[in-house]
C-alpha cells in the first residue's frame, strides 16, 4: 500500500504564495510597464499584489483539499502514520546531506 502525505507546513504555504506575488510583480515590471507604473503611482500596487497572494493561497488550499479527498487522506490517517512520515523525512534529509 502506497501512502501519500500532504505537507502541513503553514510557513511553506505562505512563502510559496508570497513568491507568487513577487513573480507577478516581476511580470508587471517586465511586460506590463504601464500597468506597473499606474499601480505604483496610484498607491494600489501593494493592495493589488496582496490580492494576488490571497488568490494564490485560496487556490493552493482548494488544490490540497481536492488532493486529500481524491487520495482519501484524513487527519486520523495522518496521525496513524505520523511516525512513518517523520522517519521518511529524516532518512530523506540524511540522503540530501550526503549528496
Amino acid at each position: 500500500m502506497i501512502i501519500y502525505t500532504v505537507p502541513n507546513c503553514i510557513r511553506c504555504r505562505r512563502t510559496a504564495n508570497r513568491h507568487m506575488g513577487q513573480q507577478h510583480l516581476d511580470y508587471l515590471k517586465q511586460y506590463r510597464k504601464v500597468t506597473y507604473t499606474n499601480l505604483l503611482t496610484s498607491g494600489k500596487l501593494n493592495t493589488y499584489l496582496a490580492d494576488i497572494n490571497r488568490q494564490a493561497q485560496e487556490r493552493f488550499e482548494r488544490l490540497i483539499e481536492g488532493l486529500k479527498q481524491a487520495q482519501g487522506i484524513t487527519e486520523q490517517l495522518k496521525e496513524e502514520n505520523a511516525f512513518r512520515r517523520v522517519k521518511t523525512s529524516v532518512i530523506s534529509h540524511k540522503r540530501f546531506k550526503l549528496l
